[in-house]
């Protein structure tokens, strides 16, 4: 999945729990359940194609990478003791045919390694008979072969995992609008309690707002000091606790209290992602009164937020 399509899906999966939790107000909404579900299998098929999407390649390209590691260490076998034999043997032609090392083999390229593996098997199996005191029989023989043959097949099978994913590429973009289709007629029945319950509305739709995850920017940056002497405190405890519609964030911090920062040892501190919306900001330190102040997030935008503490 691209990273947009990641930042829709944990967006879709909030709105599911959101909907879920509020399943009292949810369950007197005209069709709401029903496409609810919908969303859901939905969102259920997108991360498991998403997954698969994802491992394809990967593995694809680990089991050729150990194939290729097998087959370098059969076909340099098999080349050195054909070299001895060749060697002692005064055959001089077999030995310009088959003189590979280990480098040698290391450095082919993939279609080098097959051939010149190729090469090796068929010059064994020419005088197979002449080299059971060489440690090359049948036995051997087949399995190189068979190396070569698993070898060969991998090598196409990049290819073949590169259609896959353009499938499940595919896929995905259907299966997304479907889900879109699910969330707008979702969002259509919540536009009649919009007046109603207007606590619910929001919370709709600080839920389903996508938070976007790619590059990361800061949202909030503020530094505290000292009242009496302006100087830096560090250590300050700053707890940033949302007004209204954005418990779902402070719940995902793993904070129920809110997001907790410490300032660093210039008193400054920054958040990179923090949810749009009004929260009160709460500055302790021990020996210090406390402070706050309530101050708004707009998403896209950086949002100053600098205090004073006065010393006990």
């Amino acid at each position: 999945m691209t990273q947009n399509q990641e930042n829709k899906i944990n967006s879709l999966e909030t709105l599911i729990l959101f909907c879920e939790e509020k399943a009292d107000t949810t369950a007197n909404l005209p069709e709401f359940d029903q496409n609810l579900a919908e969303l859901k299998s939905t969102v259920a098929e997108i991360k498991l194609t998403g997954e698969k999407q994802k491992k394809g390649l990967t593995g694809i390209a680990a089991t050729k990478k150990q194939l290729r590691t097998k087959l370098i260490d059969l076909g340099s076998d098999s080349a050195r003791k054909l070299t001895s034999y060749a060697t002692l043997k005064e055959q001089f032609t077999l030995l310009g045919t088959i003189d590979f090392t280990i480098t040698d083999f290391n450095r082919f390229s993939d279609l080098e390694l097959r051939d010149n593996c190729q090469i090796v098997y068929n010059a064994a199996q020419e005088i197979l008979e002449d080299l059971g005191s060489y440690f090359i029989n049948e036995e051997t023989q087949a399995i190189l072969q068979g190396a070569i043959n698993d070898f060969n097949s991998s090598m196409s099978a990049p290819r073949l995992g590169a259609t896959a994913k353009s499938q499940l590429t595919k896929q995905l973009v259907v299966l997304f609008k479907r889900a879109e289709v699910a969330e707008t007629r979702m969002n259509a029945s919540v536009e009649l309690i919009r007046n109603s319950n207007a606590d619910f509305y929001n919370g709709y739709q600080a839920a389903g707002k996508v938070i976007k995850r790619g590059k990361a920017s800061l949202s909030v940056r503020g530094v505290v000091t000292e009242a009496q002497t302006s100087n830096p405190l560090k250590g300050v405890t700053v707890t940033f606790i949302p007004v209204n519609g954005t418990a779902k964030l402070i719940q995902a911090s793993g904070n129920g209290a809110g997001l907790v920062k410490k300032t660093a040892a210039k008193g400054g501190f920054n958040i990179k992602s923090l949810e749009g919306g009004t929260y009160q900001v709460l500055f302790q330190k021990p020996g210090y009164a406390e402070s706050t102040q309530e101050v708004n997030v707009n998403n896209g935008e950086l949002c100053v937020v600098n205090a004073t503490l006065e010393k006990k």
